[in-house]
């Protein structure tokens, strides 16, 4: 049964068979040829590497720009993140000051009903005082004291 090899072995494979034929090819060549062929790898890396250089610069300044957006959207959130935090406190001082009042309305209502029960008393105190004054006498006509003064009643 034959072994089954991966696409990248067989790449590896193919890749050694050229440079080895690429270098017995290297070893016929006159001096002058070999120089050429020497310029020419050496000028098509450069070219690779210049390419290589490029696409790594653009990559970095497009890092470099992420970075920038994402420092920008930081310093957006912490400051936002202030104004939240700020509104809270307020939100928080003014739920204060609301729960102040309303003890304060609460204990003046609650002295406003005190203070109406003892009004309520104390009218109620009068009204039995009235009550009393007018008082009947069996045996007297109603309206003689106003003729004869309430000393000369009896």
């Amino acid at each position: 049964m034959k072994k089954l090899r991966n696409h990248s072995q067989l790449k590896q494979q193919e890749n050694s068979s050229k440079a080895g034929s690429y270098e017995t090819d290297l070893c016929t060549l006159t001096d002058l040829e070999f120089k050429r062929e020497i310029a020419k790898i050496l000028k098509d890396l450069r070219g690779d590497m210049n390419s290589k250089a490029d696409s790594l610069r653009k990559e970095l300044e497009n890092i470099r720009k992420s970075e920038e957006k994402q420092e920008n959207s930081f310093a957006e959130i912490q400051t936002e993140l202030k104004a939240i935090k700020t509104k809270m406190n307020n939100a928080e001082e003014l739920t204060s000051d609301w729960e102040d009042r309303i003890m304060e309305i609460t204990q003046s209502g609650q002295q406003t009903e005190n203070r109406i029960k003892k009004l309520e008393s104390n009218i109620r105190d009068l009204w039995d005082n009235i009550k009393r004054a007018n008082l009947r006498i069996i045996g007297i006509p109603e309206g003689v004291e106003k003729d004869k003064g309430m000393e000369n009643i009896f």
